[in-house]
This record gives C-alpha cells, sequence and structure tokens, in this order.
C-alpha cells in the first residue's frame, strides 16, 4: 500500500508546508477525520498567515452582503448596482473556469475547422436538393449550440454536486 493510499498531501500555496491527515474512517461521525484536518489547516492558517484572516474575513462580509442584497427586488439604480458589484467580486473569487484569449482562439479555430467542413458537405450536395439549405442550416446551429453549451457547461458546473433544496422559495440567504 502506497503513502498516497494511505493520506493526502495538502500544500500550503503561501509557504510551501505540506500537510497529510490519515484517510480513517472514525466510528460514529463521518465528518470527523475531515473537520480534524481541517482545524490542523486553520490552526497553520492563523499562526504562519494571519494577514490572511483579514483578507478572509473581507470576502465573508462581501459573501454575506451578497446574500442580504439578494432578499431584495429593486428599482433604486444605485442599490442595483451595489448588488450586483457584490455579486461580481464573491463570483471573482470562486470562478473555476478561466479562459485566456489563446484557449479561446484554438476553440474557434476548431469550430470554424468544423463549419467548414460542414460547408464542403454541402457544396458536394447536388444542386437540385431543395431542402440543402435547411439541413446545413441545422447542422450548423447544432455545431454552435455545442460549442456554445460546452462553455456553458464549464462556467456553471452543472450536476456537480446537487443542489440543496431551499427551505423557503422567498428568503435567498
Amino acid at each position: 500500500m502506497s503513502t498516497v493510499e494511505l493520506a493526502d498531501l495538502t500544500t500550503c500555496l503561501h509557504c510551501g508546508q505540506k500537510f497529510s491527515h490519515p484517510r480513517l474512517t472514525i466510528i460514529g461521525d463521518n465528518n470527523a477525520r475531515l473537520n480534524s484536518y481541517l482545524k490542523g489547516l486553520n490552526d497553520h492558517l492563523a499562526s504562519k498567515h494571519p494577514e490572511l484572516g483579514m483578507q478572509m474575513a473581507q470576502h465573508g462580509m462581501a459573501f454575506m452582503e451578497m446574500l442580504f442584497l439578494r432578499n431584495f427586488r429593486t428599482t433604486d439604480p444605485e442599490l442595483s448596482e451595489q448588488q450586483d458589484r457584490v455579486r461580481w467580486q464573491v463570483h471573482q473569487q470562486t470562478l473555476k473556469a478561466r479562459y485566456p484569449d489563446e484557449n479561446l482562439e484554438q476553440q474557434a479555430a476548431g469550430l470554424a475547422g468544423r463549419l467548414i467542413e460542414l460547408m464542403l458537405e454541402c457544396e458536394q450536395a447536388t444542386d437540385d436538393d431543395s431542402e440543402l439549405e435547411d439541413v446545413a442550416k441545422n447542422a450548423m446551429t447544432s455545431v454552435i449550440a455545442e460549442a456554445f453549451t460546452s462553455i456553458r457547461d464549464a462556467l456553471e458546473e452543472p450536476g456537480k454536486y446537487p443542489a440543496p433544496v431551499p427551505a423557503s422559495s422567498k428568503v435567498l440567504v
């Protein structure tokens, strides 16, 4: 049995210190191992990187403000802008997928190639096929929709975790 099978490794992004915690199941409390591990990581941040505590508190306050503001619908332009500004700040902290220009250019080149292939297939079809335009349009629409769906799914991560059922449909906190 390898070391990786016994304990996972976690590395502090700020100082490189490594942490591990054995993969033992504590009978009676499914979260005891994880909670113990998180406590150790928290103790490290508190003692070795106390300045991060201030940053985390600020981000936590922004998240709380976003949750607070989501409970109101408004026509006030300043409040609307504040709602969106706070949402954007939280979004920037939680966004998993980033798309550099080079990546987008590569994806666009792939999409363009697929569309050209479809166009060439359409050219090779007989000219007396009256439904050719509709077939080509549907095929291209399908390819473009697939590209858009792929981008949306990378951003939204649908189905990655089950969504919690809200306690109330009116209060979003």
